[in-house]
């Protein structure tokens, strides 16, 4: 076979047989090097703009008017252009956790006990940060998200803010069986009253469907210590469930899950 890299054909010749060569035309493929260099997200609503896959490359966040400006540019000033004007997304793990271990408290020993306690894992489009955001508090058995859609994205309203919705972490606090008295004594429970149970519930995993996030869910019911190192269980888009480590307790935990990354992760499709 003999190659024409200026063409970007190549001659495949036969041993034998009439019209024995064959010309190949490749398809023009951009490498990684003279192509954007990074991933880049929406800052307001974390839409992914474009992402090729790079194992090591930058997650960035950008406003929506740059992005579009840069489209007009060369390759070379598109890239400048991009960095000068973009922000390299963070994640605040050590605040997120700190949040996790707050709400499992507030679950077992605030005002509000025996609620559902639940944080949001937001991009802070000022800083590029993704930290977590307190929600409002629940009932016994579920918790309310105020969410809506931007361009097929979720975003959330954070004290009269909109934001980003990467993910969402709330408790599960003890349930209290609601009892149903028949003539004789006995008492019978309804099949469709929730009662505890490890990790989450189909509700969960029909929230990650829905808004197409990661959902966690602590297991406070079964932790009653403030420094508990509490199961923490996630749920995905595709309704698999699995335990993914603990909250750091009284910050001796050596299998802390580092939530904010792996919601970005999910969002971009690394």
């Amino acid at each position: 076979m003999e190659e024409n890299k200026k063409t970007n054909t190549a001659i495949v010749r036969f041993s034998s047989g009439r019209g024995n060569q064959m010309e190949i035309k490749f398809p023009n493929v951009v490498s990684k090097k003279n192509a954007i260099e990074d991933i880049y997200i929406d800052s307001f609503t974390a839409e992914v703009y474009i992402n090729y896959g790079k194992k090591d490359g930058q997650v960035r966040s950008i406003d929506s008017s740059y992005w579009k400006k840069s489209k007009d540019l060369s390759l070379d000033q598109r890239n400048s252009f991009l960095l000068e004007n973009s922000k390299k997304v963070e994640v605040d793990d050590q605040q997120i956790q700190d949040m996790l271990q707050e709400i499992h408290v507030k679950t077992n020993y605030s005002k509000e006990k025996g609620k559902e306690h639940q944080v949001f894992i937001c991009l802070e489009s000022s800083s590029a940060i993704i930290k977590s955001f307190l929600g409002p508090i629940g009932t016994e058995r579920n918790c309310f998200i105020p969410s809506s859609k931007v361009n097929n994205n979720t975003v959330v309203d954070v004290n009269g803010t909109k934001m980003a919705l990467l993910g969402q972490v709330h408790t599960h606090p003890f349930i209290t069986p609601r009892e149903k008295h028949i003539p004789g004594g006995e008492m019978l429970y309804s099949e469709n009253d929730r009662v505890n149970d490890y990790g989450t519930s189909k509700e969960d995993a029909d929230l990650a469907r829905d808004l197409h996030i990661y959902v966690y869910e602590l297991d406070s019911w079964n932790f009653y210590k403030k420094t508990s190192k509490v199961s923490i269980y996630r749920v995905s888009p595709t309704g698999i469930m699995k335990k993914v480590g603990a909250t750091k307790g009284n910050g001796d935990a050596n299998n802390m899950v580092n939530i904010g990354l792996e919601c970005l992760n999910l969002k971009i499709g690394r």
